[in-house]
């Protein structure tokens, strides 16, 4: 398993490097140039300032030059200054990751606890009055956007109910208790959630119904081992290997999703700020945003692998 572990680990370097190369390679076909807000911030700038600004900074640079120059401050740990928040980016980044990695690790928890069970439940009560329920709710779940589902909680639990804050974070209220704390939590994480627990629901279900019908479910019947024996030890472990991908790969659309939703609640996390650098061209702050983004789906993905080598006896074996 060490073995395994290793190799996929070393695996992930390329795929940092590329992402790397795709990150600044977009940003430098983005509209617009890091000179612009200078530009538009003081009209009197004279385009020979202009130009002498953009040597000091090395943006007449060929752009491999300026990528290998970007990427060795990276590698030292250094990712810019922020021209938005007039301060070094690893000053800016920690919080703000550390507010998105919340909401989104108790959505990704909260749609786990729910999505799972339900999905066992339906496949164990496959045709049921409770099946079609449940994969209604599922079908809507997956239909609503982000935005919309946000909107709407911010109406009904906000405006209507007036249960929740519209938006905010606990930060802007000092010395609040946990249940107080927890009312900023509530919204936001209910509306990140949904979309994944209806989609993973369905793919619980499907999974576990295929793994029933498979000749050693049918052989362990027949030797009689007991029923909860065969669900939890056969049947549902098996089951749940291609959930632990799904999972994986649907991280980052979690993560993409709480953009949005960071927006709509105006939550001081990530998603808002690569919002307000990208409007506000402030480029570094935008590939350094990008580039955690890419960091986090590598990392998963190898959590992934790690949760394989636990549910899977043959992949400990290699």
């Amino acid at each position: 398993m060490f073995r395994h572990l290793l190799r996929r680990s070393l695996q992930t370097i390329p795929v940092v490097f590329f992402v790397t190369v795709v990150v600044f390679t977009l940003m430098q076909l983005a509209p617009g140039d890091p000179m612009d807000m200078l530009v538009l911030s003081n009209p009197n700038v004279t385009p020979e300032e202009v130009e002498r600004l953009r040597a000091v900074y090395g943006l007449d640079d060929p752009i491999y030059i300026q990528y290998f120059r970007w990427l060795s401050q990276v590698a030292q740990g250094n990712l810019g200054y922020s021209r938005l928040y007039h301060r070094p980016i690893t000053s800016i980044l920690p919080q703000r990751l550390a507010n998105t990695l919340a909401l989104t690790g108790l959505s990704l928890l909260l749609s786990i606890l729910i999505a799972i069970p339900i999905g066992v439940y339906s496949a164990l009560r496959q045709y049921s009055v409770a099946d079609y329920l449940l994969s209604l709710v599922a079908f809507v779940g997956i239909s609503f956007p982000v935005f919309w589902s946000g909107i709407l909680v911010i109406l009904l639990f906000s405006v209507v109910l007036g249960w929740l804050p519209p938006g905010g974070h606990p930060s802007i209220e000092p010395g609040l208790g946990f249940w107080g704390q927890a009312r900023y939590y509530v919204a936001p994480v209910l509306v990140l959630s949904f979309f994944s627990t209806a989609s993973w629901m369905r793919y619980m279900r499907s999974s576990l119904l295929e793994v029933i019908r498979q000749d050693y479910i049918l052989t362990a019947r027949a030797k009689g081992l007991a029923g909860r024996v065969i669900w939890v030890r056969h049947a549902l472990r098996n089951a749940l290997i291609p959930i632990v991908t799904l999972i994986a790969l649907t991280i980052p659309a979690l993560i993409g999703g709480a953009v949005v939703t960071e927006i709509v609640f105006s939550w001081p996390g990530m998603g808002r700020l690569i919002f307000d650098s990208l409007m506000n061209n402030d480029y570094y702050l935008a590939m350094a945003i990008f580039l955690i983004f890419g960091l986090l789906v590598a990392l998963f993905n190898l959590l992934a692998e790690v949760a394989y080598a636990f549910l899977d006896p043959r992949i400990r074996m290699e």
